[in-house]
């Protein structure tokens, strides 16, 4: 009688082991690969830089004052461009301000380093990933003063009411957007006459640093050799004060402006989210460096501020 093979049955394991989850997932993860190999996002990295001089960052009049600087997401137009609202004119960046609209320097400007291809230049998405502030106060008053710093940004839910309200991204006297800027004692903060202290309203906005700096030198009457004799070291001391703060990632920029006025060549040119500015920023993504105090600038003794602002995106490419 000849062989007859038995047919051949999967045992009940088998059958669990080759079509179970963990199985199933491996062949997921695999497939998973493979498509965002062919669908994914390539990015190149894009720095800008922007910078306040030496400026004083006290008001011209007396009383209790919050200087206001927008530190903004966006890469303001850093590569150049041709916008609709900047066409003809040799410097095409687009410009904002601080709420002081010292002469000196009246407006800030975004600056693209370290270079970057056309890819990046043209391209309609960005991510804003966050960047780096430094400052440094010097003092010029033999007095003894008090200044608060804080980086604040607002609450998202009351984001768009509270840049309308505070103006925020007004203009006066046809000065740059945050010119108009204002935020109220009692209101928005409070604080002590001789500025001994600020606090800011967390109901309405987000603290994200703060500090006290405290300027001066008890017992001294001028600004001479002896005042600093006892304070050697050259970032701290009565008359120095330095810091560096993290920005918050500022998310995505996509730009739909049609770029061109002319009706035949609508949507024929590339839309570039590196010319997106400070006023078409998402509000809830907004953040403000503010200094409270009550130094005045007529009496040419002041304390400057000096800012150093590097911003870093991803382009899509």
């Amino acid at each position: 009688m000849p062989y007859k093979r038995k047919p051949r049955v999967l045992k009940r394991k088998n059958i669990k082991r080759r079509t179970g989850a963990k199985a199933q997932s491996k062949q997921i993860v695999a497939l998973s690969k493979q498509v965002n190999s062919l669908t994914k996002n390539q990015y190149e990295t894009v720095i800008t830089t922007w910078n306040r001089e030496k400026l004083s960052v006290d008001s011209a009049t007396g009383g209790t004052n919050a200087y206001v600087c927008p530190i903004p997401k966006s890469m303001g137009n850093c590569f150049n461009q041709d916008t609709l609202e900047t066409q003809g004119i040799s410097d095409q960046r687009l410009k904002w301000t601080d709420n002081l609209i010292v002469a000196a320097q009246p407006f800030y400007q975004k600056t693209a380093i370290f270079g970057s291809s056309d890819a990046a230049r043209n391209s309609p998405e960005s991510n804003h990933m966050g960047g780096v502030l430094k400052w440094r106060m010097e003092n010029d008053e033999p007095s003894f003063s008090t200044y608060s710093i804080f980086l604040i940004s607002p609450k998202s839910r009351q984001a768009d009411q509270l840049v309308t309200d505070r103006r925020l991204k007004g203009t006066v006297n046809n000065h740059n957007p945050g010119s108009a800027s204002s935020l109220d004692n009692y209101t928005d903060f409070i604080t002590h006459p001789n500025i001994m202290g600020t606090v800011f309203n967390k109901k309405y906005w987000n603290i994200d640093y703060q500090r006290e700096v405290n300027f001066g030198h008890p017992g001294s009457s001028s600004i001479a050799n002896t005042t600093s004799a006892n304070n050697t070291n050259p970032k701290n001391n009565a008359l120095i004060a330095t810091g560096s703060i993290r920005l918050k990632p500022g998310g995505v920029i996509k730009c739909f402006n049609k770029q061109e006025n002319n009706t035949e060549r609508i949507g024929t040119l590339p839309t570039s989210a590196s010319q997106i500015g400070y006023v078409d920023e998402k509000n809830e993504k907004l953040q403000y460096l503010v200094v409270v105090n009550n130094g005045v600038s007529a009496d040419f003794e002041n304390v400057s501020l000096s800012l150093l602002v590097t911003d870093y995106y991803k382009m899509v490419v």
